[in-house]
């Protein structure tokens, strides 16, 4: 017994000794003062909906005026996503996180702007390696393998992933046609957005997915009509849109983080951007990039 109690409290000294206590870390400060509830995501704090909305409709707005302005409204959204994404997620770097997030914005937005004509997605991959070398430079300094190396690169690496789906639908700005299919699939995306707060009410919960799903299919006929698609387009992208980035807030707002301001807004950024790919792959189906 007495060699085992000599190790236990030699562990011990030896924890002290170096300065080891990860209960006195602000991350873990901040994990205990969030935690102490239990999040639930059907009743998201109402600047996620704002931050939805505002981003839908600039970028709704931004992609009929030019490639270059969208660029540009998905580069801001990038700044502000480098900044809550790590706290919304409670990165163990938080501020090594955001650097990584943006310069993978700067990235992204260089390649689209630097491509010729119509071909804006020539370099994003290209870009999407930049920052994820980055973000594996940052989560090894000199060497040193940082803690929770696989939590902080697989939050960076979301963060990256959502910045460069919003870039992707640069190819469909500027052009009338592209444009217009944007703006119904974003539609579908703010529509699912308000149906959401119907998950407030207690007996929804969960199932508000449905009204969302309703939403998005809607909204999505009305803005296919507008815009000259056919009804199956409007149902089918409003649907997908709506209900992909309501998933998107279901799935990163059942976290400690979202009591954060900046963890709030990057959310709904987020859940705005990550749906792009969607967008872009139904609009080449769609012979929109032609």
């Amino acid at each position: 017994a007495a060699p085992w109690r000599s190790c236990r409290h030699s562990r011990a000294d030896d924890a002290t000794m170096a300065g080891v206590n990860p209960q006195d870390s602000p991350q873990a400060t901040r994990r205990a003062a969030f935690g102490r509830a239990p999040v639930d995501s059907t009743r998201l704090p109402g600047v996620v909906t704002f931050a939805v909305l505002l981003t839908a409709a600039a970028l709704a707005v931004a992609v009929r005026a030019s490639d270059g302005g969208y660029v540009a409204v998905v580069a801001v959204a990038g700044v502000l996503l480098a900044w809550g994404w790590p706290l919304l997620l409670d990165a163990p770097t938080p501020v090594g996180a955001g650097v990584v997030l943006m310069v993978s914005s700067a990235a992204l937005a260089v390649a689209a702007l630097v491509s010729p004509p119509g071909e804006s997605l020539r370099w994003l991959p290209f870009a999407v390696c930049v920052g994820m070398m980055a973000a594996f430079l940052q989560q090894v300094p000199g060497g040193a393998i940082r803690p929770r190396l696989v939590d902080g690169l697989a939050i960076t690496m979301t963060g990256i992933a959502a910045v460069a789906s919003g870039m992707a639908m640069s190819p469909l700005a500027g052009s009338a046609r592209g444009a217009a299919f944007v703006g119904v699939g974003l539609a579908g995306v703010a529509a699912g957005a308000v149906a959401e707060l119907l998950g407030r009410v207690q007996r929804v919960g969960a199932l508000a997915v449905f009204p969302v799903m309703l939403a998005g299919a809607l909204v999505g006929v009305w803005a296919a009509g507008v815009s000259g698609f056919t009804v199956s387009a409007g149902v089918g992208l409003g649907m997908l849109t709506a209900s992909f980035s309501y998933s998107v807030r279901r799935i990163f707002g059942a976290v400690s983080g979202i009591g954060e301001l900046g963890g709030q807004i990057a959310l709904g950024v987020g859940s705005v951007l990550l749906p792009g790919v969607l967008i872009l792959a139904l609009g080449s189906l769609a012979g929109l990039l032609a």
